[in-house]
């Protein structure tokens, strides 16, 4: 068990904690018959983590779900979006149910999960739960002040820390924040402070500034280190604001000073700032997903040097993570849909392309469903995907497809099982060509986007998921040239390595934006017990 899910917490007495660890000081009452002890228990042991711009919760989920029962729980997410608020809600609703029994879930969860409309059953069955869940999730656009006042978010992560001395501050702003941080340096200042953007940088800064939270972790693209600022880079900029965050607000009664670590290479105006890029792949993460995530410690809590990321032996592929999912096929999206003329397009564009094909003699293939039954098992981390996940598989619908694009993808994933690389389109015969003169134009080699159409290989970490997966699946396509199809939202979440049991709510559209905006829950997990060990060197916890 990891360092973040050792304790067992409904076991342990909250007079035997050190004084710091506690995030409530008041006494507990006296309880009234049939009051679920456990989790009165589990409120004075937990680690609150506060989750700013949680998306759909990934980097919260990897702190709590860390081998099991984890000493944190996130007590507080920050996040605009209303669907991802909702789906963060179903999860944080998950987390409370296991807490009020005992660290067990209760079978009435897959009731829950499987529903047409999962939180209002849980209000129905488990309303205390679900209200907690609630008052955790704030749907909210920090930068603005109509959404999300400053002094009310300043409330809000105050009554959710408590008097915990134990927290960890989680998350960052958009990437586009920071690619302005040096414009006013460079003389455009022109509408640069009233800019939301970077409004929401600086009230990063005040919320590190006014709350000072042990350890922060701050999670972004690894554009930010490339940003031009002066003769250097904005990133050198960025680090000596969050080293001194009062400073760089002008919070003249905020001393706190920070030690900004990274997690893979030290941070020095000596090192190149490429070196700062954590490469998912290499941390076993099925996905080059490559993003710089900074660690602040707090300069009083002593000279902590935190570990850094172990590297895996052998990278994992995208094979054996989603292998085991449904084979199911693409919908038909401009005419009439069915698996007859699906089967009879994807055969005759296999006769075409001379590409030999099973499909026309086995049985007939579904198009996946937002529920489904299940009974494989993943060959990659499967108590990690499958833990309370039952029977069911959510978000496995296939999108809908122009014949066209069938076409493309067979030729492309068929292509890509030949050669063990995706193609480009210079690989494509005339007739294969989207019809517009930036196609042409990369066949032949004089224009961008030549590999627009891109296969997740097997037997490699698949490519980046992000937002864009959303807009469509060109770039995305399944290994698999029989399903003629690209991911669906479940296996881009494998991928991201949400478990399973982790619904994502709202249209397919906004489902597939929330994954692709996530950090991966399990390397989220590997951070967290560097946290833990930062917090244990403390003397916090």
């Amino acid at each position: 068990m990891g360092a973040a899910g050792g304790r067992n917490d409904t076991e342990t007495s909250p007079n035997s904690l050190p004084r710091r660890c506690r995030v409530q000081k008041k006494t507990v009452p006296l309880l009234a018959e049939g009051t679920d002890l456990s989790y009165e228990l589990s409120m004075t042991t937990h680690i609150p983590v506060i989750d700013l711009f949680a998306g759909p919760g990934g980097l919260g989920e990897g702190f709590v779900s860390r081998d099991g029962d984890s000493s944190y729980r996130v007590k507080l997410s920050i996040e605009k979006d209303p669907w991802a608020s909702q789906t963060l809600t179903l999860r944080k609703f998950y987390h409370e149910l296991r807490d009020a029994h005992g660290g067990k879930t209760p079978k009435k969860w897959l009731d829950i999960l499987a529903a047409e409309n999962p939180l209002e059953l849980a209000e129905s069955l488990f309303p205390e739960e679900l209200k907690r869940a609630k008052e955790a999730v704030w749907t909210a656009e920090m930068g603005v002040d109509e959404s999300a006042p400053k002094q009310h978010i300043k409330d809000r992560i105050n009554k959710a820390v408590g008097n915990a001395d134990a927290w960890v501050l989680v998350g960052g702003p958009p990437c586009q924040a920071y690619s302005l941080v040096g414009r006013a340096k460079m003389g455009h200042r022109e509408g640069f402070s009233d800019d939301k953007r970077h409004r929401l940088y600086r009230h990063y800064l005040e919320i590190i500034a006014d709350h000072e939270p042990p350890v922060f972790v701050m999670e972004n693209v690894k554009g930010i280190l490339s940003s031009p600022l002066d003769e250097g880079f904005a990133i050198n900029k960025i680090l000596e604001e969050l080293s001194h965050p009062g400073k760089a607000v002008g919070r003249s009664k905020s001393n706190a000073v920070y030690k900004i670590h990274s997690l893979v290479s030290p941070v020095d105006p000596s090192v190149d700032p490429s070196q700062l890029v954590i490469k998912a792949e290499e941390y076993g993460i099925p996905q080059r997903r490559h993003r710089v995530i900074l660690l602040g410690i707090r300069e009083d809590l002593g000279d902590i040097t935190p570990e850094r990321l172990k590297p895996v032996q052998e990278q994992v592929g995208v094979g054996v993570t989603i292998s085991d999912l449904p084979r199911i096929r693409s919908t038909l999206s401009k005419e009439p849909d069915g698996w007859a003329p699906w089967k009879k397009h994807v055969d005759n564009y296999a006769a075409s392309l001379k590409i030999k094909m099973k499909s026309s003699d086995e049985t007939s293939l579904n198009a996946g469903a937002n529920l489904m039954d299940y009974s494989g098992t993943p060959e990659f981390s499967s108590q990690w995907y499958r833990r309370d996940a039952g029977n069911l598989l959510l978000n496995h619908a296939a999108r809908g497809h122009m014949t066209k694009d069938l076409a493309r993808y067979l030729f492309a994933a068929d292509f890509a099982k030949k050669n063990k690389s995706s193609p480009h389109l210079r690989d494509f015969d005339d007739e294969l060509l989207p019809d517009h003169k930036n196609a042409k134009d990369a066949k032949a080699g004089t224009g961008p986007f030549g590999d627009r159409f891109r296969v997740v290989l097997d037997g490699k970490p698949g490519p980046t998921v992000t937002s864009h997966i959303s807009k469509d699946g060109h770039a995305f396509i399944h290994p698999d040239p029989s399903q003629c199809r690209s991911l669906t939202v479940r296996e881009a979440a494998r991928i991201q390595t949400f478990p399973d049991s982790y619904r994502f709510l709202g249209p397919r559209t906004e489902q597939y934006r929330q994954v692709g905006n996530a950090v991966p829950p399990l390397l989220a997990g590997k951070i967290a017990d560097i946290v833990t060990d930062v917090l244990k060197k403390a003397g916090l916890i």
